[in-house]
């Protein structure tokens, strides 16, 4: 099989693992559904932005390269 006749279709988890990293509307759907309590990412990724403006996601550790954030009980 050569390269151009290979698929390039991505598991369902891959896609949706592409959508959080990107913030995309159904994120937080994503992470209810797979049970997701923390996340460690890089410091200016799009998701690590989205989550500093939520009161459910609290902030446990940062440094120049990453934060990680832990979900809490918390609302919205």
């Amino acid at each position: 099989m050569t390269g151009a006749q290979t698929s390039t279709a991505r598991p369902a988890f891959v896609e949706e693992g592409l959508q959080v990293w990107d913030a995309c509307p159904d994120w937080a759907g994503i992470f209810a559904r797979y049970r997701v309590n923390a996340a460690l990412l890089p410091v200016d990724s799009a998701l690590a932005t989205v989550l500093h403006e939520r009161r459910d996601w609290k902030l446990v550790y940062k440094d120049r390269i990453a934060v990680l954030f832990k979900k809490s009980d918390d609302g919205k």
